[in-house]
């Protein structure tokens, strides 16, 4: 929000005012991509309302009738309009406009001033090796110069991009830790997510939803993994299936932040995994496990979930991606499914192009 004074500001000048300060919402590659995306929703506008003619309302309606429950049915809807949404987008190329390979080297030189070279061994992170990359990409060795000679650049040192990108360790981190909330959770409780729109909504225990439980002094996380089609249609006490992760903040396969603003690292492990399973009651309305919101006076309010078989209550913290989730559950399945040694050595070398004939 922007206050102008009226003494200080002519009505003439104003125009001009109003246009810098909208403009400060595009200065960035993010905000100029979501801007972007939000325009090229807005210009096929017509065509998103023709494809959900009024033609389909008895169809609709019908199939919410017969449809148990029927909430699914707006749910269904809800979703086939985003996907409008993301072909909007698609098809007015924001992505490649705006965050492609031209529009980087631009913001690479318009950042020069903030960005801050970084030694790695004998090498050095600078403007002409992050334009390199930017040309000619990276492998696991490192990139290539257009004359096709190989820079190194180990793994372990590849966070130095970011670290001169940013101009400092510190800001690298919080810029790293908030793209990889952003990429990891559909939903968060305590971070930049809208939570509070419409009256009444609450957040529904399904595939990814990430709880916390306090055990006296002590705080254990879990994810649920439960299929989220069996999270639907419950008429009576339901166990939910949840991986509980080991906090790390140093190795971590997610990131959260918390109410009190700090972040917290959650590792998943694939080996040696702790399941657990507990109970919950169904709403009536809805025939899904939901939160209950809690309104502490004076401070933020929070959602949670009551266990039956337990009694024990745990704070919801977010939804993660339902695609991350499931590929948390895909390694454990992986995992589990290793069979050993079937075959010849000598074939499973050649598969993987070992060996040229």
């Amino acid at each position: 929000m922007t206050v102008l004074n009226k003494a200080s500001v002519l009505p003439a000048d104003l125009p001009g005012h109003l246009v810098f300060e909208f403009s400060r919402f595009a200065d960035g590659l993010m905000p100029s991509f979501a801007l972007a995306a939000v325009g090229a929703i807005r210009k096929n506008i017509h065509h998103m309302v023709t494809r959900f003619d009024k033609k389909l309302d008895s169809a609709y309606v019908a199939n919410r009738l017969i449809t148990n429950p029927p909430e699914d049915v707006a749910e269904l809807v809800r979703e086939l309009l985003v996907s409008e949404c993301d072909n909007a987008i698609g098809l007015e190329s924001v992505a490649d406009q705006y965050l492609d390979k031209v529009a980087v080297g631009k913001w690479l030189s318009k950042s020069t001033d903030v960005i801050k070279p970084q030694a790695y061994g004998k090498k050095i992170v600078d403007m002409p090796l992050l334009f390199l990359l930017l040309k000619n990409g990276i492998n696991d060795r490192g990139v290539r110069t257009d004359a096709g000679e190989l820079i190194g650049f180990p793994g372990e040192q590849r966070n130095k991009v970011s670290i001169a990108l940013a101009g400092d360790e510190g800001k690298s981190k919080e810029a790293e830790l908030g793209f990889s909330r952003l990429v990891v959770f559909k939903r968060e409780a305590f971070g930049d997510t809208k939570l509070l729109g419409a009256e009444g909504w609450l957040p529904s225990l399904t595939t990814g939803t990430l709880l916390r439980l306090r055990e006296g002094e002590a705080n254990r996380y879990f994810i649920c993994l439960t299929p989220a089609c069996d999270t639907l249609r419950l008429l009576k006490e339901t166990p939910f299936v949840f991986l509980e992760a080991v906090i790390d903040d140093n190795c971590y396969s997610l990131i959260l932040k918390e109410e009190d603003g700090n972040s917290r690292g959650l590792y998943f492990r694939e080996k040696h995994p702790t399941l657990m399973t507990y109970s919950f009651l169904p709403s009536d309305n809805h025939q899904r496990v939901r939160g209950e919101r809690q309104s502490p006076e004076g401070g933020r309010p929070f959602f949670t979930f009551l266990t039956t078989n337990s009694n024990q209550r745990f704070t919801w913290l977010g939804e993660v991606r339902y695609a991350r989730a499931a590929s948390e559950m895909a390694k454990l399945a992986g995992n589990w499914m290793r069979i050993g040694i079937n075959d010849s050595e000598y074939l499973r070398l050649m598969e993987n192009g070992k060996f040229k004939v």
